[in-house]
């Protein structure tokens, strides 16, 4: 490629402001940018506490958050999580009350309609999801 035209469309990129693309394309300029945001987040011990927006209190509190992070590194499951039997009661029970629906299918559905995965009229239902899960207090909790 002509060096004026690879300048020319170099300066249109700066003059668009378009920066960010250009130099992030240099694999130096991506290493010291990842360099930097770990330093960042390992001298700011709250920084993931805040972004997640995390509780004090625990959903879990027999399960040790470092047992089940070792793991996650391990198996890439933890299956040290369960919920209280009230809480799985009342998400189902929820779940069974509220009306359902499913990316692509223009209607909703009760959970009592679908039988052997489909509804009366012979759509295949793979997941039944719930308009405003927040509605539910133990889902928020959850989340």
């Amino acid at each position: 490629m002509n060096l004026d035209i690879a300048w020319s469309r170099l300066s249109k990129r700066f003059v668009k402001r378009d920066i960010h693309r250009t130099v992030g394309r240099f694999g130096t300029v991506r290493k010291t940018y990842t360099w930097l945001q770990k330093e960042r987040q390992k001298n700011n011990a709250a920084h993931h506490r805040d972004r997640l927006n995390l509780r004090e209190k625990s959903l879990f509190p027999a399960t040790s958050p470092v047992a089940c992070a070792e793991e996650m590194r391990n198996r890439s499951v933890s299956l040290g999580f369960q919920l209280p039997s009230e809480m799985v009661a009342e998400i189902r029970s929820y779940a069974c009350e509220t009306p359902l629906y499913e990316p692509g299918y223009d209607g909703l559905f009760n959970i009592d309609d679908v039988v052997k995965g489909r509804l009366p009229d012979g759509h295949i239902v793979m997941r039944g999801l719930v308009q405003e899960p927040s509605a539910c207090h133990a889902i928020e909790q959850v989340a």
